[in-house]
């Protein structure tokens, strides 16, 4: 029989975990975009500075070699291509027709107008910086495209489960997170024409004030500007998905636990009700064998009453007779009773542990999904034999590459870090085991 005392403390347990899981994942994230900020003042300062013209190479407008003016050209042609392929990959429609005139203003722009910006930039480096950046936002494009055609696996929008009616995890943008390397590409594409569109002003102002009002360099500046607008806008748009991304796995997760939870509950009546029955249908059983036994001991009690002393005797034996009988078969359906409850209890227990074991797992896959720069759940860092899980997430990250190598899966990478994670993790180096498990199971995944 199921002990009521052992249900409410499994409730308990489950309901303290949620508690636990609510408090914690804030934490998980919160020097996220403090770092994030960091980051971004770092790399906008570094382009900035790449891309301005050195003092020793500002000239006067007319020592420019055509050479020097055409280079610069190809530079800003190459900002405004980078700009809209990044159209492409915004969750938003943008006006890439206006990008499209920007772009043959350009390349009318007389060497005059080029020579105005010349002396603040410099193409070589900017040429450089938007090549790698479009390389970038080309090959993300290129992946993207690949698994919309079913050649990969869908590793952004909704997370779809096998199991009926589990809740899954909806993003509003359906390209999901873009990946570190393309985030970088969009944000040095907009600080590069940050930086150009300053530039441009810069020197516009500078020639407006030696040519007078007749110096024709308005073109320049409000060319820069819309490639500036347009960069800004789809770079707020990618930073606001992966952002949303992250809100939308958090939500998944919370919704999840819930649904656990009530299969939790639904499991734990339907075993009380089980109960119910078997107790029930005992004591149905054990009325019908005592009255039976009354009735046979009343006749047995009348025969004896009207019968002789060899009757008497033979009723006597086949009394004994019975009621040996009777304590056999007593026997066996006490026996049998103890086997069906300690069938029943261990059929309950293991259907609680793989609750558990399922709710644990999640957990830590989710752990393991974080960015290289989220702080982990310090029980995770630890083996079991210091209390900890670090042997469950390594038995995870195994199971995860063997599985997606028995789909055809690439997990050259993946099976890379987690060669080096379990030779730390042997050597007693566990926050580097774990660092390294989190890397195998993303490289994997991805």
């Amino acid at each position: 029989m199921k002990n009521p005392r052992f249900t409410r403390n499994t409730v308990t347990a489950i309901a303290l975990a949620m508690v636990m899981l609510v408090i914690l994942i804030p934490f998980a994230h919160a020097e996220g975009p403090a770092k994030g900020a960091a980051k971004t003042s770092n790399l906008r300062e570094r382009v900035r500075a790449d891309i301005a013209s050195q003092s020793s190479d500002r000239r006067d407008q007319d020592q420019y070699s055509q050479d020097e003016l055409e280079q610069l050209r190809s530079a800003l042609l190459e900002l405004a291509g980078g700009v809209k392929d990044l159209t492409e990959l915004a969750p938003n429609r943008f006006d890439t027709d206006r990008l499209d005139e920007v772009t043959k203003q350009i390349a009318e722009f007389s060497y005059n107008q080029l020579a105005v910006l010349r002396k603040g930039l410099n193409p070589s480096k900017m040429h450089e910086k938007l090549a790698a950046a479009r390389a970038s936002i080309a090959e993300y494009k290129g992946s993207i495209q690949s698994q919309s055609a079913g050649h990969k696996p869908n590793k952004g929008g909704v997370v779809r489960i096998a199991t009926a009616g589990f809740p899954a995890r909806d993003a509003f943008c359906s390209s999901g997170r873009f990946t570190a390397v393309t985030l970088a590409a969009v944000d040095l594409a907009y600080f590069a024409a940050e930086g150009i569109r300053d530039a441009a002003k810069d020197a516009c102002l500078e020639t407006l004030v030696v040519l007078g009002e007749g110096g024709n360099t308005s073109l320049v500046c409000l060319v820069t500007d819309v490639i500036y607008i347009i960069a800004h806008a789809v770079w707020e748009a990618a930073h606001f998905c992966n952002e949303e991304f992250t809100d939308a796995t958090v939500d998944a997760n919370y919704e999840r636990l819930e649904h656990l939870h009530e299969d939790l509950a639904g499991s734990v009546e339907n075993d009380n009700s089980n109960k119910t029955m078997i107790v029930n249908n005992d004591n149905a059983n054990t009325t019908a064998i005592n009255n039976n036994v009354n009735s046979k001991a009343a006749a047995l009690s009348a025969q004896i009453d009207a019968g002789k002393t060899e009757i008497l005797t033979k009723v006597e034996n086949k009394g004994n007779e019975i009621i040996s009988n009777d304590n056999v078969n007593r026997t066996l359906i006490i026996n049998n009773d103890n086997t069906n409850t300690a069938n029943i209890i261990a059929n309950a227990t293991a259907n609680k542990n793989e609750l558990r074991d399922l709710i644990r797992r999640t957990q830590i896959e989710a752990d393991l999904g974080q960015s290289d720069s989220a702080t982990p759940v310090a029980l995770y860092e630890t083996p079991t034999a210091l209390g900890g899980h670090l042997d469950l997430v390594a038995t995870i990250v195994t199971q995860t590459l063997a599985n997606i190598q028995a789909a055809g899966g690439n997990t050259s990478n993946a099976q890379s870090f987690l060669t080096q994670a379990n030779a730390a993790k042997a050597a007693g180096q566990f926050k580097i085991a774990y660092a390294l498990y989190r890397k195998a199971y993303k490289a994997a995944a991805n």
